[in-house]
C-alpha cells in the first residue's frame, strides 16, 4: 500500500513547511485544512495540513501523532489568503494560520477527558468486537470515575491514535474532550438541564396524581415538579438545573431523587456564549439624500456584477457612511452571501453593532479581544457553521471563517489600529481585506472622512473608485472651528490652566443648556513628566528612553511603554534638589481641572486606564448618550466614529502632541485626528462648535482644518511625499534590531545592512542602520534599517522581500546567540 504524506504549516518563525508520513490508522482522517499533532524536536506542536501527497523526496520522516478535527478548520479560500499574508508580510504560514484561529485552539497535549454517559452492556460488547481500543479506553474512563488527562491515557494505552479514538467516543456521546492550553481555554460549554420525563410530560394528569402522593413526604420534590409544570405550560420544556435550584430553593440531591423515580431526566447540553452589548440608541427614520443614493447605486451595480471592485467612500463627518454600509450589506444578504464589517477600535463597536442588529437581527456576529476566550470561540464556531452571516469587529475579524463573502467594509480605513504591531504577522487588515475580497470576487468599501494618503492616491489614479458624500445628513452644518493660541492665552490672561478662557466659557454655556461636550487630550495620566527646577533633570524610565508619566490616583510614576512603576521622588536624582515640578498635561489632570472649574458638571473619562473592563467601553458610552454625564473626556477613543446628536461642543486641549512625533506621517495623522474629533460636534439640527488649543497656531495644518479642506490638504501632502519619495510613491520595509547589549545590536544591524546593500537594486534606497527615534524600550536597544522601494520597482518588491527573508534566516542563528532579535515590518505605520 502506498505511503501518504502531508506538508504541515507550524506556528514557528521559519519560512518552510514540514513533511510528515501518515500512519495507516489515520489515513481516512487526513484532509487539507485540518489540525494535526506532530513531533517537532523534543516537543509536540499543533500544525495545519496544507498539502497531501503520495510522494515525498524526504527520507526517515516522522509520523503525525493524531488528527484533531473531524472536518477542516480552514477552507481553500482561507488557506490561499493566509499564504498571501505570509508571503507579503514576511511571516511564516504557520504563524498566520495561528493568528486566523481563535485563542486557545492551537493546542498542546494538555487536555482533559470527561465521561458524559455510560453505554449499556450490549453496546459495550458490540464496541469490543468492532473497536477494542475504543472499548478499552471507555472502560478505563468508567472505572476512573473522574476526568482523566490525555497524557494519562497516552501513558496507559500507548495508542498512537488516541485523539481519533476519543473523537469517535465523543461523536457517540460517551465522552467530552475539554480542549485548552494552560493560559487560555477555548472549549465548548456544557450545562446541565432538567425536564419532565416524556411519559409524564405527555400526561400531566398522571403527574398531578404523583404530586398528590408526594406532598407530605417530599415537599421540595413537589415544589420542583410544580415549577417544571408551570414552565412547560409556558412552552419551556427544559430548564437549567442551576435555575431550578435558584428558583425553588431545592438541592441537587432532590433532583437526583426525582431522576431515580423516573419523574424527570437530567442531561448535559451545549450552551453558546454570546457577547451582548447593553448600549442602545433610539430609532430614527433614515432617508438617504441624493449623494448617498448616488453612491449606493454605484456600489449596488458592482455587487450585481459579481466582480471584485474597491470603493473609497470619502464622506465628511456625519455624512451617513454607516447607513451606506447597512444598505450595501442588505443587498449582499438578499443574494445569499456574507459580509465583514471592520472597525478600528473596540470603542466603536457598540454603536455600529447596535445599528446592524436593528437592521439584521441575530445573523450579526461579533469578534474582538474584549470577549472572553469562550465567547470568542463560540462566536467563531457559529460563523463557521453559517449561523452568523455578518461579522463585525476590529482587525482580526478579517480572518472570520465566512463562506461566499460578497462585501467587506473597512470603516475609518486610515486608522493605524488596523496594523498589527507587536507580533508576526505584522499585517494591515485594510490591505488584507482588499486581497480577501479579490479572492472572493467581492466588493470592498473603504470608508473615511479623512482617508489615508495612500488610499486617496489610489482613488486619484483609478486603482480605487472614488465616491464622495460632501454634505452632512439631515442638513446638519459642519461645525465652526476656532484656533486658540495658548502662548497668547497665557500672556494676556495669565492662564496657567490647560483650559483656555474661550473653551471654559463655551463649556459653561453648553452645561447650562444641557448639551453634550467632548474634550480630547491625547495623553493619559496626570502629568507627562516631572522636572527638577534647579538642574532641569527629567525623571526617565529605567528601561526605556522615555519620560515617566505621573498618575495621580496611584501617586506614582509609570512608563507607558514597558509598565515600569516607581514612587514619586522627594529630591532630584542628579543634583538632589527638592524643587520638583509636574509638567505636561494628561487626561487625569484635565479631569481635575474640569471638576474644579465646573463643579456642577458630571464628567466621565475614557482612556486606557478606565476601559480595562470587558464592557467598559459601552458602559461609558451608554452613560454619556443617556445624558448621565455632561462631559466625555478621553484620548483617541473619543476622536472618531462616535455619533451623539447631543454633542455641540468639542474641545482639543493640546493639538500639538501628534505633530511632534518624528515620523513622515505626522502632519497627515494630526490633520486626520483633528478633523475626526471636530466631526463629533453638531451632528443634528444643533450647530456644533470646536475649540482647538495649540502653541503653534501658524502651522499650515490648522488653516485646512478650520476650512474643512481635506482634499486640498492631501494635494499639498502628496507633493511633499513625492519630493521625498515616501508612500504612496514608494513602499517601505522597516527592519528592526533589538537587544539588551547595544554594541551587539549596532554591530548586527551594520553587518545586515552591508550584505543587504550588496544584494539589491541600486535604485532601492537603504536608510540606516541608525538608532530608532526611541532608542531603548523595555531594556532593549533598537536600531533601524529602512528599505525604500520606488513605485517603478514595485514588481521587484517580492524579489527584495525574498532577499530580506533569506538574510533573516541566515543571520538569525548568530543574532540569537548574541541576544539580538530581528523584526521585519512591511508597510510600517510608523518608523519611530
Amino acid at each position: 500500500m502506498k505511503n501518504l504524506y502531508v506538508n504541515v504549516a507550524l506556528p514557528v518563525p521559519v519560512n518552510k513547511l514540514f513533511t510528515y508520513i501518515v500512519p495507516e490508522e489515520l489515513k481516512d482522517d487526513i484532509a487539507v485544512g485540518k489540525r494535526v499533532i506532530v513531533p517537532f524536536g523534543k516537543q509536540e506542536l499543533t500544525g495545519i495540513i496544507v498539502e497531501v501527497s503520495n510522494q515525498s523526496g524526504w527520507h526517515k520522516l516522522k509520523e503525525i501523532k493524531d488528527v484533531l478535527d473531524p472536518a477542516p478548520v480552514f477552507s481553500d479560500e482561507m488557506l490561499k489568503l493566509t499564504r498571501w499574508v505570509a508571503d507579503y508580510y514576511l511571516a511564516s504560514w504557520g504563524e498566520v494560520l495561528k493568528t486566523a484561529l481563535p485563542a486557545g485552539t492551537i493546542l498542546e497535549s494538555k487536555r482533559i477527558v470527561k465521561l458524559r454517559c455510560q453505554p449499556d452492556p450490549n453496546a459495550l460488547s458490540k464496541m469490543e468486537e468492532v473497536s477494542p481500543s475504543r472499548a478499552a479506553v471507555l472502560k478505563f474512563l468508567i472505572s476512573a470515575g473522574s476526568p482523566v488527562t490525555i497524557k494519562t491515557l497516552k501513558s496507559k494505552f500507548q495508542f498512537k491514535n488516541i485523539y481519533s479514538i476519543l473523537h469517535a467516543l465523543e461523536s457517540l456521546g460517551y465522552v467530552e474532550i475539554e480542549r485548552y492550553i494552560p493560559s487560555q481555554r477555548a472549549k465548548a460549554k456544557f450545562e446541565k438541564f432538567v425536564s419532565i420525563s416524556e411519559q409524564y410530560a405527555n400526561n400531566l394528569k398522571k403527574l398531578t396524581q404523583v404530586i398528590a402522593e408526594l406532598e407530605k413526604s417530599a415537599p421540595k420534590q413537589v415544589e420542583i415538579l410544580l415549577f417544571l409544570i408551570d414552565q412547560l405550560k409556558k412552552g419551556k420544556s427544559e430548564i437549567l438545573v442551576s435555575e431550578v435550584l435558584r428558583k425553588t430553593g431545592g438541592s441537587a440531591q432532590t433532583i437526583k431523587k426525582l431522576v431515580e423515580k423516573g419523574l424527570v431526566k437530567v442531561y448535559e447540553k451545549e450552551t453558546l456564549r454570546k457577547f451582548e452589548y447593553e448600549f442602545d440608541e433610539p430609532d430614527k427614520e433614515i432617508e438617504l439624500n441624493e449623494h448617498q443614493r448616488k453612491a449606493l447605486n454605484e456600489i449596488k451595480s458592482a455587487i450585481d456584477s459579481g466582480e471584485f471592485k474597491t470603493f473609497l467612500l470619502y464622506g465628511v463627518t456625519g455624512s451617513g457612511k454607516t447607513q451606506i454600509y447597512i444598505e450595501a450589506v442588505n443587498e449582499i444578504i438578499k443574494l445569499g452571501k456574507t459580509a465583514i464589517v471592520l472597525v478600528p477600535e473596540i470603542s466603536l463597536t457598540p454603536q455600529i453593532v447596535n445599528r446592524f442588529k436593528k437592521s439584521f437581527g441575530d445573523i450579526v456576529g461579533i469578534l474582538h479581544s474584549k470577549m472572553s476566550i469562550g465567547e470568542r470561540y463560540d462566536s467563531w464556531r457559529m460563523i463557521k457553521d453559517g449561523f452568523y452571516r455578518i461579522v463585525i469587529g476590529p482587525r482580526s475579524a478579517i480572518f472570520a471563517p465566512l463562506n461566499d463573502i460578497g462585501l467587506i467594509v473597512v470603516d475609518e480605513e486610515q486608522e493605524s489600529a488596523y496594523k498589527q504591531f507587536d507580533n508576526p504577522p505584522r499585517y494591515n487588515a485594510r490591505d488584507v481585506a482588499i486581497m480577501r475580497a479579490k479572492f472572493n470576487n467581492a466588493v470592498v468599501i473603504l470608508g473615511s472622512a479623512t482617508p489615508s494618503l495612500e488610499s486617496y492616491y489610489n482613488a486619484k489614479t483609478g486603482k480605487y473608485h472614488l465616491l464622495v458624500l460632501p454634505e452632512r445628513v439631515d442638513k446638519a452644518r459642519m461645525p465652526k472651528i476656532e484656533i486658540i493660541d495658548m502662548i497668547k492665552e497665557r500672556k494676556e490672561h495669565n492662564n496657567k490652566s490647560s483650559i483656555s478662557t474661550t473653551l471654559a466659557q463655551k463649556i459653561e454655556e453648553r452645561i447650562s443648556r444641557g448639551e453634550g461636550i467632548i474634550i480630547f487630550q491625547n495623553r493619559r495620566g496626570y502629568s507627562t513628566y516631572i522636572e527638577c527646577q534647579d538642574c532641569g533633570y527629567v525623571e526617565m524610565c529605567d528601561n526605556c528612553s522615555v519620560t515617566l508619566i505621573y498618575h495621580k490616583a496611584q501617586n506614582h510614576l509609570r512608563c507607558h511603554y514597558c509598565g515600569f512603576v516607581k514612587g514619586v521622588p522627594e529630591k532630584c536624582r542628579r543634583c538632589e534638589g527638592v524643587k520638583l515640578k509636574l509638567k505636561g498635561v494628561g487626561t487625569q489632570r484635565v479631569e481635575d481641572e474640569l471638576s474644579q472649574n465646573f463643579s456642577n458638571a458630571k464628567i466621565i473619562r475614557m482612556d486606557l486606564d478606565t476601559t480595562s473592563g470587558r464592557k467598559s467601553y459601552d458602559k461609558i458610552m451608554r452613560k454619556f448618550a443617556s445624558g448621565e454625564a455632561d462631559i466625555l473626556l478621553g484620548t483617541q477613543m473619543v476622536a472618531k466614529g462616535l455619533d451623539f446628536s447631543r454633542v455641540t461642543l468639542v474641545g482639543v486641549i493640546s493639538a500639538d502632541i501628534p505633530m511632534l512625533i518624528p515620523d513622515f506621517r505626522s502632519s497627515e495623522r494630526t490633520f486626520q485626528l483633528l478633523t475626526q474629533v471636530a466631526g463629533r460636534a453638531g451632528r443634528s439640527e444643533k450647530e456644533g462648535e470646536v475649540i482647538i488649543q495649540t502653541f503653534q497656531p501658524n502651522h499650515y495644518i490648522f488653516d485646512y482644518v478650520v476650512k474643512h479642506q481635506t482634499l486640498e490638504f492631501y494635494e499639498r501632502e502628496l507633493k511633499v511625499r513625492k519630493d521625498l519619495n515616501y508612500p504612496p510613491f514608494s513602499r517601505l520595509i522597516l527592519i528592526e534590531f533589538k537587544g539588551e547589549n547595544e554594541q551587539n545590536v549596532e554591530l548586527a544591524s551594520d553587518e545586515f545592512a552591508k550584505e543587504l546593500k550588496s544584494k539589491i537594486h541600486q535604485q532601492v534606497q537603504i536608510l540606516g542602520p541608525a538608532p530608532a527615534a526611541i532608542p531603548k524600550i523595555n531594556r532593549n536597544y533598537r536600531y533601524h534599517i529602512i528599505v525604500k522601494i520606488p513605485k517603478q520597482f514595485d514588481k521587484t518588491a517580492r524579489e527584495i522581500s525574498g532577499v530580506i527573508w533569506q538574510l533573516k534566516e541566515k543571520f538569525e542563528p548568530k543574532l540569537n546567540s548574541k541576544g539580538v532579535r530581528l523584526i521585519i515590518d512591511v508597510d510600517p505605520q510608523n518608523t519611530v
